[in-house]
């Protein structure tokens, strides 16, 4: 867990953290939330909602639910998507949207334990 997250920090690494992931699958190791929570951060990183859509995917197979910290990397991961060269206009009014719409669900889910300064740190 601890390789993953120290991947998942830095965009020059964040793919290693999917890689360490496969790898700990392979070995029948357990996953929990901070695992998740790690690998949403690269996504974030990274600017994919492909992979994020996916990691939610395989979180909700498993049980595990988005916590507070996770809500904001998926805010993240649009910020960083709408930054990205050669997105379009409407690509960058999606990610707009899509973040919106991850900030009034964890407002609905968490809102006595969201740290909203956090939240916006990550668009900033």
């Amino acid at each position: 867990g601890e390789l993953i997250h120290a991947m998942s920090t830095t965009r020059d690494h964040a793919l290693k953290a999917f890689d360490f992931y496969r790898q700990m699958q392979a070995e029948d190791l357990p996953v929990s939330g901070f695992i998740f929570e790690n690998l949403l951060r690269a996504c974030a990183e990274l600017g994919d909602a492909k992979k994020a859509r996916s990691m939610i995917q395989e979180m909700h197979e498993l049980g595990v639910g988005l916590g507070p910290v996770m809500y904001c990397h998926l805010v993240k991961l649009f910020a960083t998507a709408m930054r990205r060269p050669h997105t379009s206009a409407n690509e960058k009014v999606q990610h707009l949207r899509n973040a919106w719409n991850v900030v009034a669900e964890a407002r609905r889910v968490w809102a006595n334990e969201l740290d909203w300064t956090s939240m916006l740190n990550e668009v900033l």
